[in-house]
């Protein structure tokens, strides 16, 4: 599962080729990305926290790896995978990516919610139903499905 967390930077403590699969941060700082199985983080790589001065940036998924260590998927989000050199910034911030996922989750427990509201009608018309109660057995119909009553109401119904 995608997991957040606020206000986190750190540097790369050596280069990370374009082909690297593990994120070179300290341990104090992966320390501060819990993951269990399944869980990931999607982590933005910039040269430099000066936006106006970021030529590049990088998304990748981080997983759990040996050791404490912080395995990468490289090129998330149509981002090509490229050199980083160390003191090369990582952070955590909402992507592009992330929220579209929850754009798609909502949409989707939307189309579930509206499926479960029209099963609940149904079964509130055939309750309302059972409740308003019926002509007892063996009354009398007509051509058009319709209870034979007498004057006074009562159901007529065969001998």
């Amino acid at each position: 599962m995608q997991r957040f967390v606020n206000n986190f930077f750190a540097q790369l403590t050596g280069e990370l080729a374009a082909a690297g699969t593990v994120l070179p941060i300290s341990s104090a700082a992966a320390a501060q990305l819990p993951m269990g199985e399944g869980d990931y983080y999607l982590l933005t790589l910039v040269g430099t926290l000066d936006a106006s001065q970021q030529t590049t940036v990088e998304v990748v998924k981080a997983t759990p790896g040996a050791g404490g260590a912080i395995n990468i998927e490289r090129a998330q989000e149509g981002l090509a995978a490229v050199d980083w050199a160390a003191g090369a910034w990582v952070f955590c911030s909402i992507t592009a990516g992330a929220l579209g996922g929850l754009v798609g989750a909502v949409a989707e427990q939307a189309e579930l919610i509206g499926q479960q509201q029209a099963a609940i009608e149904d079964l509130q018309a055939r309750v309302s139903a059972l409740e308003a109660g019926g002509a007892p057995d063996g009354v009398l119909i007509d051509g058009n499905g319709n209870y034979l009553v007498n004057d006074q109401g009562n159901y007529l119904s065969g001998v």
